[in-house]
């Protein structure tokens, strides 16, 4: 697929994980080509997906359930947004997507108490002062562990048929669990995440 073909071009490079709890990692990031206007009513087509690339890093999320769940829930968000899917031929803009997984390294440092640590009560002549003692054993222990893990990516870009320009780009980028989350739901919540920043 050519990036900047002539059409409403999303890209979808898939970050798919939420952190422990309800929080999330994820990093969001939008970019807009403010001389190109994207109006409510467009209409846009799918254009050529990406080759898919399976590898041991990115089995579980690049597969053929998958593309369809994302392209699935593309189509949903942008129809959502006031975007209309053309029936027949190129759109105004062109929709596609890709999936993409990156090693990354990590870096957890940790601190172990030591036992002796306990507060001490000093006295001089005329006043007492009091405070903390690390014992003979010092400071608590810093170790430092380096650690891997896999990084996943949504991109979405849209560009205008007419130009070929790249009117508008989202980003989704989260570490990757080792079993992920590929619901509906989830991958419903990335896509609307990621086209949140796209304002018609």
């Amino acid at each position: 697929m050519r990036l900047f073909t002539r059409t409403l071009c999303a890209q979808t490079v898939l970050a798919v994980s939420l952190a422990l709890g309800a929080c999330s990692s994820a990093d969001i990031s939008f970019d807009r080509n403010a001389a190109i206007v994207i109006p409510a009513g467009s209409s846009y087509s799918w254009g050529t997906l990406p080759e898919e690339k399976t590898t041991a890093d990115n089995a579980d999320i690049d597969n053929d359930i998958v593309r369809r769940r994302i392209q699935s829930a593309i189509n949903a968000a942008l129809q959502e947004k006031g975007l209309r899917q053309a029936e027949a031929g190129p759109g105004r803009f062109e929709v596609s997507y890709h999936i993409g997984v990156a090693r990354r390294t990590g870096t957890e440092v940790n601190y172990v108490a030591t036992p002796m640590a306990a507060p001490v009560v000093r006295c001089g002549l005329r006043t007492c002062w009091g405070g903390m003692s690390w014992g003979y054993m010092g400071p608590p222990v810093e170790t430092v562990n380096e650690y891997d893990y896999r990084e996943g990516s949504l991109i979405i870009d849209i560009v205008e048929q007419d130009s070929g320009r790249l009117a508008w780009r989202g980003i989704y980028r989260d570490s990757l669990r080792d079993k992920p989350d590929l619901s509906d739901e989830k991958i419903r919540d990335i896509v609307n995440r990621t086209l949140k920043g796209l304002v018609l």
